[in-house]
């Protein structure tokens, strides 16, 4: 077994489990520990500490297996058995110099412009299926459930490098505020996320679905500097 620790950046729901990922703090990379379950997704005996779920900025160590050898989310290890450990949260001025380098500027945005990818493109291998990002403008809203369904649909509309992104919500904090407050457009403020504060988005490239991988928003979090 290999060990690793990384800065938890995205903790979103995933087919009644989490989706977690990180930056590396040995190499860099991004890293999205998997299970065997059938979409890989986490349940709380996987990620618990001292009977805590973990948080974004906390940087947590784990066993994996190594590359869990899917081109479709490059990123992806297989975790062991073993438990999780926290080593610390970052505080902000250790944040700056890890999250930083690792901004995507846009316009493209894992791999195009678009809402999803392929999966035909997304099977002949790409370069990450995660991403940070800076929107320059953010907009919160919770959508009408689909004709024939009964979920509201959280989403985030956005703009990077000019280009307009519009995604599912899919992170464990700001994504229940959404929903209580209710169908309609919501500024960040009523998500107790500050008035007017910049904001980071990590977006995932989602496994393979009825042909496309979708891109979605696994986590909101303010930017851990002042604005400039």
């Amino acid at each position: 077994m290999a060990v690793d620790e990384i800065v938890i950046l995205a903790n979103s729901f995933k087919h009644g489990g989490c989706c977690v990922a990180g930056i590396s703090m040995r190499s860099g990379n991004w890293v999205r520990p998997v299970s065997a379950h059938p979409h890989g997704e986490l349940y709380p005996y996987h990620y618990r500490i001292d009977g805590q779920g973990v948080g974004l900025l906390d940087v947590v160590g784990f066993d994996h297996g190594g590359d869990a050898g899917d081109p479709c989310q490059p990123e992806n290890v297989e975790v062991g058995d073993g438990r999780w450990w926290r080593t610390r949260r970052l505080a902000r001025e250790d944040a700056m110099p890890v999250l930083r380098p690792n901004l995507a500027d846009g316009p493209r945005l894992l791999g195009n412009r678009g809402a999803a990818m392929t999966e035909e493109d997304a099977l002949r291998g790409i370069d990450a299926s995660l991403a940070l990002v800076r929107p320059e403008q953010i907009e919160f809203r919770l959508d009408p459930p689909r004709e024939g369904t009964a979920k509201r649909r959280p989403r985030v509309k956005f703009t990077l490098g000019g280009q307009d992104y519009d995604l599912s919500l899919t992170d464990t904090t700001v994504r229940p505020r959404l929903i209580r407050a209710g169908l309609g457009r919501h500024e960040s403020a009523d998500l107790g996320l500050g008035s007017g504060t910049d904001l980071l988005l990590t977006v995932s490239l989602a496994e393979p679905r009825e042909g496309w991988c979708t891109k979605l928003a696994a986590a909101v979090m303010p930017t851990p500097w002042r604005s400039q």
